[in-house]
């Protein structure tokens, strides 16, 4: 009976099994067949989180005096526990009077972690003293490593939400010209840990659909761009080559045929290369024919041999250039070497394929052009490339000296956005012989028949004068003398510093420059706009965000 029972549960099982192939079979055959001849986006819809708004809380050192020993309750008992992680050495009066002092300050942090993000990913951040505290400047302070969460999911200090970043570094100052209030900020400070998801959906459901669009999405950028999950939805990982241009990248999927069918193929090129000479076209069917890669690229070479039209030159070449083909960057040359043309930025910037040896000789050229903006797009594609017409000079940890082989007029210009840093055009700056200057905290001076300019600081915790320190008239080394810590790792650098901040040195190299001490002119770059959308939604003309509880405490 036993065995008559296991044969008849074995029959049963294997009827199932039939039973299920043979619907999955009928299922397969009753999906619509996939019409090869459309694009990805003509059967998906392409969707991603849009920029996320992040908040923390954090403490911020070095302030001398300037802090507040203030803190609302709720959130210290969270700071409390986040010290003990990080110094579980340190006892309950250390950290509390750490926390009290007037030499630190808790702060509000505010970012956007910026929409196609990837793990490591960086961004400007801002930070706000705390509302009703008695912090008087945040000026030379640098912030402790503090968690950044979703700013949606935030409402109080104590609410238990996921960090989906962290931020760190040295406080950047700036002062508002109309309200004279002080601006608080640290480019790159904040370092993203969330992933953008990026999903295509399908419109209709279809394993069919599902599987030719990964197969194609695969066969063109690579076997890890895209996986598809379901009948509905395909996740997509940016292809590493296109980590700068991920915008691009997504608008190509969506531009990109299914079908690889030759005659097909060709029809599309022609149809699509006759579309760049109408300029309302021209950008997408740029990235079409990128989308199709090297079998455009004969068709081409061939419009831009034929075409004397400025912008069709310039999408074709830039099309060939990212495919892979530098025979457009003549065409580039041509048109970033014109100071007329109104495509000279774009041609300089477009040029992040190429090769060093073929645009360095008229890149470096424009380092000397009378236009800020195309000395600053000449100047950024070289350092790419590492050419030797640029030299990069850390200064501490915080920022760096950029130097800029070139003739023409002496520029000094500070960057206040992404990247702390000044660029030198026209290295090397050299100092007047005879200078004098004294801004309260600093004092540089170097008489007549001197050698050296020696550098004194007048240091907020110290009784004694820091230095003097001694540098050559170069303005880079007074840069360095300025930045860099007063101790030091001496394999790294030549000699220690005064430990200025970089916002305090913009103050004092631009004074310089106003003065006639330094023969440049200095341009401050544009300030980082973080925390500029929580501004536009705030309906208080406060420069605070209160903070979720204070109207608990």
């Amino acid at each position: 009976m036993k065995k008559e029972y296991i044969f008849l549960s074995a029959m049963v099982a294997v009827g199932c099994l039939l039973a299920s192939c043979g619907k999955k079979k009928m299922d397969a055959a009753a999906e619509p067949q996939v019409n090869l001849n459309t694009t990805v986006g003509q059967l998906v819809q392409i969707t991603y989180n849009p920029s996320v708004p992040v908040r923390g809380y954090g403490m911020v050192s070095g302030l001398w005096g300037a802090g507040s020993s203030e803190c609302p309750p709720q959130l210290r008992l969270e700071l409390e526990k986040y010290i003990w992680q990080k110094m579980p050495n340190a006892s309950p009066g250390e950290i509390r009077e750490f926390i009290e002092s007037t030499d630190t300050a808790i702060v509000e942090i505010i970012g956007e972690i910026p929409p196609l993000s990837m793990v490591a990913d960086r961004f400007d951040i801002q930070i706000v003293p705390l509302l009703k505290t008695q912090t008087i400047s945040l000026r030379g302070g640098h912030l402790f490593t503090s968690d950044l969460k979703e700013m949606s999911r935030m409402q109080t200090f104590s609410q238990f939400s996921k960090t989906i970043g962290i931020a760190e570094g040295q406080i950047f100052t700036s002062t508002d010209p109309e309200t004279k209030k002080e601006r608080y900020y640290i480019f790159n400070g904040g370092i993203a840990s969330l992933k953008t998801p990026i999903t295509l959906s399908l419109n209709q459901s279809s394993f069919r659909a599902s599987n030719a669009i990964r197969n194609r999405i695969n066969e063109r950028f690579g076997t890890l761009t895209a996986n598809a999950i379901s009948s509905t939805d395909i996740q997509i990982t940016i292809a590493p080559q296109y980590r700068n241009r991920r915008q691009d990248f997504l608008s190509m999927l969506g531009l990109l045929y299914l079908s690889e069918d030759e005659s097909l193929r060709t029809q599309r090129i022609d149809f699509l290369c006759e579309q760049l000479i109408d300029p309302a076209k021209a950008a997408e069917s740029e990235l079409a024919l990128e989308a199709i890669g090297r079998p455009c690229l004969s068709k081409l070479a061939i419009l831009l041999e034929e075409n004397n039209d400025s912008t069709v030159r310039f999408h074709a070449a830039r099309c060939m250039l990212n495919i892979g083909d530098n025979r457009g960057i003549s065409a580039l040359r041509s048109i970033a070497l014109d100071d007329k043309s109104s495509l000279q930025i774009k041609a300089i910037k477009s040029l992040s394929n190429a090769k060093l040896k073929e645009i360095e000789p008229f890149l470096s050229q424009l380092l000397a052009n009378d236009k800020i903006d195309v000395r600053l797009a000449a100047y950024q594609q070289l350092l790419e490339h590492n050419s030797i017409f640029v030299k990069r000079i850390p200064v501490g940890t915080d920022f760096f000296v950029d130097l800029v082989n070139a003739p023409g007029r002496k520029l000094i210009y500070a960057l206040q956005k992404e990247h702390a840093g000044l660029v030198l055009f026209g290295a090397p700056i050299i100092c007047q012989k005879d200078l004098f200057l004294d801004k309260g905290n600093v004092m540089i001076n170097a008489r007549p028949g001197d050698k050296y300019v020696s550098l004194v600081r007048r240091h907020p915790a110290r009784p004694k004068l820091v230095g003097p320190l001694l540098s050559s008239f170069h303005v880079e080394d007074i840069i360095r003398t300025l930045g860099h810590a007063p101790e030091i790792d001496k394999e790294k650098y030549p000699w220690p510093g005064l430990g200025i901040n970089y916002s305090e040195i913009l103050d004092i190299v631009e004074l310089m420059c106003h003065d006639g001490l330094i023969p440049a002119e200095f341009i401050h770059g544009p300030l980082s706009e973080a925390g500029a959308f929580l501004e536009k939604m705030s309906q208080t003309t406060d420069n605070t965000v209160t903070p979720p509880d204070q109207s608990q405490k």
